[in-house]
């Protein structure tokens, strides 16, 4: 990060703040718990992000797997490519799942998705 400061005639001090990639922290709770850390990174000035699930270093997850990587989305503004860490993409477990839609809930709210869609049923 560098920090620019200029004084010029009746401003006394102008601060700009340039990062080369920008990094930003993000904690998931869950009943108190702080289960989740999501890391983004603005990777170019083209908009393009990173986002990295981790588990958080909690007590609640065994020792071997506490601070460990879940899963990476980038996303470059024309498409997104999902990374799963500790398995495969086409044979998830039922935690992976839960796991993997909260990062993408959490893209979809830091960029131009849609909406979420409301999901009816129907009977008869």
């Amino acid at each position: 990060m560098k920090i620019q400061m200029s004084s010029t005639g009746s401003t006394t001090n102008q601060i700009i703040i340039k990062k080369d990639m920008e990094k930003e922290k993000y904690l998931v709770f869950e009943h108190g718990k702080h289960e989740y850390t999501i890391i983004k990174k603005t990777l170019n000035s083209g908009g393009h992000n990173k986002y990295v699930m981790k588990r958080s270093k909690g007590e609640q997850w065994n020792s071997h797997v506490r601070g460990e990587k879940l899963f990476t989305i980038i996303d470059d503004d024309m498409d997104i490519t999902i990374k799963a860490h500790d398995g495969d993409l086409d044979n998830m477990a039922y935690h992976q799942l839960v796991e993997l839609g909260v990062l993408i809930n959490f893209v979809s709210d830091q960029t131009h998705m849609p909406p979420r869609y409301k999901i009816v049923r129907v009977t008869k």
